[in-house]
């Protein structure tokens, strides 16, 4: 699992995203960035380090070449999609509790409510 959460963590820190921060104190990950996430669980992990190293103009060229040389198994995608999505709802509703805490009446249910909706 800790593999699976890796590639989330490179993902968030290749796109500049705090998703920490956007599950708990934010409005959560938006549809784009979730299409995007979903597009980097199919590289190795050892691809993704290596990208942080790569040109930003070389970034769509790199990726190609690791699809076609080194893609991830099918199963593990579906695993890693499975475990990104358990992950991001743990550290969500952690973050709806911390709003419960910290929020009264119907700020606080406007909050999650729109939080559920992003």
């Amino acid at each position: 699992m800790l593999t699976h959460i890796t590639a989330l963590e490179l993902w968030a820190i290749y796109r500049g995203i705090d998703f920490y921060s956007a599950m708990i104190e934010g409005e959560c990950l938006n549809l784009q960035e979730v299409a995007d996430l979903e597009s980097f669980l199919h590289y190795r992990v050892s691809d993704l380090r290596a990208l942080l190293r790569v040109e930003r103009v070389n970034e769509r060229r790199f990726l190609e070449q690791c699809l076609t040389h080194r893609a991830v198994a099918t199963s593990s995608v579906v695993q890693r999609q499975i475990t990104a999505t358990n992950y991001l709802t743990w550290i969500g509703e952690f973050g709806n509790r911390l709003i419960a805490l910290n929020r009264t009446g119907s700020q606080k249910l406007a909050r999650v409510r729109t939080r559920s909706f992003s």
